[in-house]
């Protein structure tokens, strides 16, 4: 439901399009007994693409490893296939100066409109997503200039 086989998909095709430069795939949250066949098969693909040694999964995280984890990314996404309705994720990415590349349906449109943080992108599309996240690899500036706009308009809108 938060869209890792749409990320592992346009993750495979951001990295056969970016040749030489590396790119990794990083994966945090619990899985519960029933997510972990999905997350066996998501990996499975990916390894028969000749990309498992180039994603990382931490586990659960508490607060610290979060923040670590967070600030680890140079691109926050979780391409729900649900129309999320609160995106606190996306709050937190754009709160460590992290940008986002979302889907363009529930809670995220509004998110993104308000803070300025990040790009939506067709949903349920690998294209559209590795798309979206290549703007953000192949711009630094603007990338970075997504970040601060977002942890700015985070520090000043929101609070705990």
């Amino acid at each position: 439901e938060k869209g890792l086989h749409l990320l592992a998909d346009a993750y495979q095709l951001v990295a056969e399009r970016a040749g030489s430069v590396p790119v990794r795939l990083r994966v945090a949250g619990w899985l519960g007994r029933g997510d972990r066949t999905y997350y066996t098969n998501v990996v499975e693909r990916l390894r028969g693409a000749g990309l498992d040694g180039s994603v990382d999964y931490v586990g659960e995280v508490d607060r610290g490893d979060k923040l670590r984890f967070l600030q680890s990314l140079d691109v926050l996404s979780v391409p729900t296939v649900y129309e999320e309705a609160k995106g606190l994720y996306v709050l937190e990415a754009l709160a460590n100066g992290i940008p986002v590349v979302q889907p363009r349906h529930g809670s995220f449109p509004e998110l993104i409109e308000w803070t300025g943080g990040g790009i939506l992108v067709q949903a349920n599309s690998a294209e559209s997503l590795a798309e979206g996240i290549e703007q953000l690899m192949n711009d630094g500036s603007r990338r970075r200039e997504l970040g601060r706009r977002g942890m700015t308009a985070v520090h000043e809108s929101f609070s705990a």
